[in-house]
């Protein structure tokens, strides 16, 4: 599976989850396929990080569109009657600083603690400013660079460990299933047992789909994808606001 078909899926999912905010207004199936697509945007940040070969300038793009994206995603959530948040452009943003961060070399005896010190602190700053997926989000992205089976290697503050790829793998979805309990856990008190399950599950299914990963990159419209992201949010506000007449 390529990575422009691992995108497709991503926006296809993210867009029915949105769908259903501004036009459905309630929970159903589209709320949980929606779950799909975070985890697989923060894989192709893992991805294109791995291969870009200027990471300034690709953290320079993320922060142009997060902010290019801000005020139609503003329109959006006010439509969908949510609390306002910073769109997931700029939790990916922070995911990608907190992967240099951690990559970075710096002179021992303390410089993993001082990484784990100003990552820890992008991971607060997301949460202050109220990103979407907040602390759970970068830590997801971490954990992806960390642990992806990309050459049978785990990653530790950027020094690659090799091990045994069935190994690697069981620990890859391990976390992945992880870190999809903990997303939903606070949910068990408020609604049904199936729907914090199927939500559940459907934050694991990426990592299945991560793991079919080729290597390749597919047709190149990486800023068809960008420029996707805040246009649809103008698209769905308008049918939104025009089914809302009609009723």
């Amino acid at each position: 599976m390529s990575s422009f078909v691992i995108k497709l899926i991503a926006i296809i999912t993210m867009t029915m989850d949105h769908y259903n905010d501004a036009v459905i207004g309630h929970f159903t199936f589209l709320s949980v396929f929606g779950r799909i697509a975070f985890p697989l945007f923060c894989f192709q940040l893992v991805v294109g990080y791995s291969k870009t070969s200027n990471v300034w300038k690709y953290m320079l793009r993320m922060m142009l569109f997060a902010v290019v994206s801000a005020l139609p995603h503003y329109i959006f959530v006010n439509v969908s009657n949510f609390e306002f948040a910073p769109n997931v452009m700029f939790t990916l943003s922070l995911g990608l600083i907190a992967m240099y961060i951690f990559d970075k070399q710096i002179d021992k005896p303390y410089g993993d603690i001082i990484k784990v010190l100003v990552i820890a602190g992008i991971c607060i700053m997301s949460s202050l400013i109220k990103c979407e997926y907040e602390i759970w989000g970068v830590l997801l992205i971490l954990f992806i660079h960390m642990f992806y089976p990309f050459n049978n290697e785990i990653n530790f503050f950027g020094n690659k460990l090799k091990i045994n790829k069935e190994m690697n793998i069981a620990l890859f979805l391990t976390g992945i299933i992880i870190f999809s309990v903990v997303k939903y856990i606070y949910l068990w008190n408020i609604t049904t047992i199936l729907n914090v399950a199927s939500l559940t599950i459907a934050t694991v299914i990426p990592a299945i789909i991560m793991l079919l990963f080729n290597g390749k990159r597919g047709p190149a419209l990486k800023y068809a994808f960008y420029i996707y992201y805040p246009i649809h949010f103008l698209i769905l506000c308008q049918l939104g606001r025009r089914i809302l007449k009609l009723s």
